[in-house]
């Protein structure tokens, strides 16, 4: 008994220590990702706005199924089919519709398009509940334009901001999005459950829930677009504009110093040549053999 209770508090304070060591190294990583965040210009007003643009469309995933039943009167199989998985197929959809918009229109182009789809989306489903005729179809249109417009941002999001920031701090950043945007989602969802959302409201408050979405989607819309106006006023909307930027940690193309390193060996082997200054570097330098004046040994 007495050697088992000794196993139980070592192991025990193994599993403390190992804990503490987790959660210290996860502060610290996420702590790491919150001052890339602070001190890249365009990132500390993008990743705010998207990760509450994304926590309204979550929240409005976890009652979708409740007003599909409650307000529209499907039944639960129906409902459940449509949350789990015409919508996720809209977001694959609003994917692939996003890596066409990308060559025609940019990244920034393209999350600006899905945030203006998520925003569209809502306002017809928030106005469903005033026009009872044809309040199914407005809400089949808003909820399928909404979520291409999820699937769009969420394409766009990782390229802009990889875009910003050295590769090797990808991984800190990415972490430090996921987690505030969860802590955040659920803050949204229980504002969603408990205040907004009520299936026994009847009118206009059935759609309180995606009224305020649309609210929020084009506040971040105004938002994005005032960001970028003030970054290419300020000259930061290039990823190469800050001292912190990729460009400065970035590593050199190693075509660019396989080149610049032959050129540096040729001039160092073929001393007293002559070298055509004109030739740009990455290219043999052309050398002409050095010919003898006859004036040199006229003078020896």
């Amino acid at each position: 008994d007495l050697e088992c209770v000794q196993g139980a508090l070592v192991a025990s304070k193994t599993g403390t220590v190992f804990c503490r060591s987790i959660c210290a190294q996860m502060f610290r990583e996420c702590g790491a990702g919150l001052r890339i965040i602070r001190q890249e210009p365009l990132l500390r007003h993008l990743v705010p706005m998207f990760i509450l643009v994304q926590s309204v469309i979550m929240s409005n995933t976890g009652v979708l199924s409740t007003y599909l039943i409650a307000v529209l009167g499907y039944d639960q199989a129906v409902a459940m089919c449509v949350s789990g998985i015409i919508m996720p197929m809209m977001v694959a959809v609003g994917a692939s519709i996003s890596a066409l918009l990308v060559r025609k229109l940019g990244l920034k182009g393209s999350f600006m398009s899905g945030i203006c789809c998520a925003f569209v989306g809502y306002a017809l489903c928030g106005s469903a509940p005033v026009v009872p005729a044809v309040k199914k179809q407005l809400t089949w249109a808003g909820l399928c334009i909404a979520y291409m417009g999820a699937g769009m941002m969420r394409s766009a999001f990782p390229s802009i901001t990889c875009s910003r920031v050295n590769p090797a701090d990808e991984g800190k950043l990415f972490a430090t999005v996921g987690v505030f945007g969860d802590i955040v989602t659920s803050l949204v969802s229980l504002l969603w459950t408990l205040v907004l959302f009520n299936p026994a409201a009847r009118g206009v408050q059935q759609g309180l829930c995606f009224q305020f979405s649309s609210t929020v989607t084009l506040l971040g819309l105004v938002w994005l677009v005032w960001v970028y106006c003030a970054c290419a006023r300020t000259g930061a909307s290039s990823p190469h504009s800050s001292s912190g930027s990729p460009s400065s940690t970035r590593p050199a193309p190693a075509e660019s110093i396989s080149t610049c390193s032959s050129k540096t060996a040729a001039s160092d082997t073929m001393e007293g040549a002559e070298v055509d200054p004109s030739e740009e570097c990455g290219k043999m330098p052309s050398v002409s053999p050095k010919v003898d004046n006859p004036d040199d040994h006229k003078l020896q």
